[in-house]
C-alpha cells in the first residue's frame, strides 16, 4: 500500500522530487518526442500509425464544437492539451515501475488552478475587462459575491473528483493483487483504465462547460450554462 502513495526518490538543490513528478516529466519527454517524430513524418494522407492521432484531434475538436460551439481553434489547445495529459497520466500507472502522476493530489490541483485562470482569460479576452466583471456580476453584485465562491468550490471539486477516482481506483487493485492472484485483478485493472479515460473525459467537459459561462454573450445565456455545468459536477 506504500507504493500507492507519493514518495520522495531524490532531491536537486535540498528539493525533494517525488516520484509523480519524475515520472511526469517522463511522460512529459515522450509528448515532446511524439510531437517531433509527427511534426517530421506525418503526412497530409494520414498514415496508419497517424490514425490514432487524429482520432484524439478529432474527438477533441468535437467536443470543443459541441459544448463551447464557436471559436473552435482558440480553445482546442487547452481542451485537446487537457485531454492528452489526464487520460496519458491515469493510465501511466499500468506500466511497470512508474505511477500516475494524477495520484498525487498537487497534480490535479494545478491543473484545476490552471482551468481557473484560463476560463477568466477567455472571458476576459471575450468581454474585455470591464465587460466580464458586469457580465459576472449579473444580475447583481450578491450573485456576484456567490460566483467567488462557487469558483472556489468548483476548483476544489475539479482536483478531488480526479484525485479520487485515480487513487480509489489504485488502491482497489493493489489490494485485489494481495488477496488474490494476479490474473484475477486484469479485470478490475481494465476497469481502472476505463475510468481513468472517463475521467479526462468529465475533466475536459467540465472545463468546457465553465468557458462557455465565462464566454457568454447574454445574462440568460450566462445563467443557462451555470444551471448546466452545476448539474454536470454533481454527476
Amino acid at each position: 500500500m506504500e507504493g500507492i502513495f507519493p514518495h520522495e526518490v531524490f532531491q536537486i538543490f535540498g528539493i525533494p522530487i517525488r516520484d509523480t513528478v519524475l515520472h511526469t516529466w517522463i511522460m512529459m519527454g515522450v509528448f515532446i518526442l511524439l510531437a517531433y517524430l509527427f511534426n517530421r513524418y506525418s503526412r497530409l494522407r494520414p498514415r496508419a500509425w497517424q490514425m490514432p492521432f487524429e482520432a484524439v484531434v478529432e474527438f477533441a475538436v468535437k467536443l470543443v464544437e459541441d459544448m463551447i460551439g464557436s471559436h473552435v481553434e482558440r480553445h482546442l489547445p487547452l481542451i485537446g492539451t487537457l485531454v492528452i495529459f489526464i487520460a496519458s497520466a491515469n493510465l501511466l500507472g499500468i506500466f511497470p515501475f512508474l505511477s500516475s502522476p494524477t495520484r498525487d493530489i498537487n497534480t490535479t490541483f494545478a491543473l484545476a488552478v490552471a482551468v481557473l485562470f484560463t476560463v477568466h482569460y477567455y472571458g476576459v479576452r471575450q468581454h474585455g475587462g470591464k465587460g466580464y466583471l458586469k457580465h459576472l456580476m449579473q444580475p447583481n453584485a450578491v450573485v456576484f459575491v456567490l460566483d467567488l465562491i462557487g469558483q472556489m468550490s468548483r476548483t476544489l471539486s475539479l482536483t478531488l473528483r480526479l484525485f479520487g477516482n485515480v487513487i480509489a481506483s489504485e488502491m482497489i487493485v493493489a489490494v485485489i493483487f494481495v488477496l488474490v492472484p494476479a490474473g484475477a485483478a486484469i479485470p478490475l485493472q481494465l476497469l481502472g483504465m476505463f475510468t481513468g479515460l472517463l475521467q479526462a473525459y468529465v475533466f475536459a467537459v467540465l472545463t468546457c462547460t465553465y468557458i462557455k459561462s465565462a464566454v457568454a454573450n447574454s445574462s440568460s445565456n450566462g445563467d443557462t450554462d451555470k444551471t448546466q455545468f452545476t448539474s454536470l459536477e454533481k454527476e
